[in-house]
């Protein structure tokens, strides 16, 4: 199973991301899976970094964490139900309503499958069974709701 970071000040832990970013420049890690997993990891950590010490919002730090996290080591599944039972997503979920505006601007953005965290989280479902299976049209039903229910603009 895949550990979750935990939420931390970095400024407790000054030069990780500087040092994060000497290795992972110098690293001549082979080209691959692997290297794709440990290189996105890495930039997570020092985006992490950036925003927790410029006064990012550390809510919005969490939820990229656990979002990087989920899309760096989520097996490659059609399965929403295995989907979200990863550790990340669930560490989404237990976010509540602090990560509804997130999750929505991530459906605006790069649309993933977050939908199981929205109704989770809103107890709402605004996508009519028609729309079912297409990630485009669930998250455009998904923005409309966050729209109306004022979550977005």
């Amino acid at each position: 199973m895949t550990a979750i970071a935990p939420l931390t000040d970095t400024r407790t832990r000054p030069g990780r991301s500087s040092r994060a970013r000497e290795w992972l420049q110098e690293s001549r890690i082979p080209q691959g899976e692997a290297s794709r997993v440990i290189q996105l990891a890495l930039s997570e950590i020092i985006r992490h970094d950036q925003l927790t010490i410029s006064g990012q919002d550390p809510f919005r730090a969490r939820f990229l964490t656990l979002a990087a996290q989920w899309r760096a080591t989520a097996p490659p599944s059609s399965s929403a139900r295995e989907l979200a039972m990863h550790p990340a997503y669930q560490g989404i979920i237990g976010m509540g309503e602090r990560a509804v505006p997130f999750l929505l601007e991530e459906l605006q953005h790069r649309p993933d499958h977050w939908f199981w965290a929205l109704r989770a989280i809103t107890g709402c479902d605004p996508v009519p069974r028609s729309h079912w299976g297409s990630l485009a049209q669930m998250s455009h039903d998904w923005i409309m709701w966050g729209r109306r229910a004022g979550w977005i603009r």
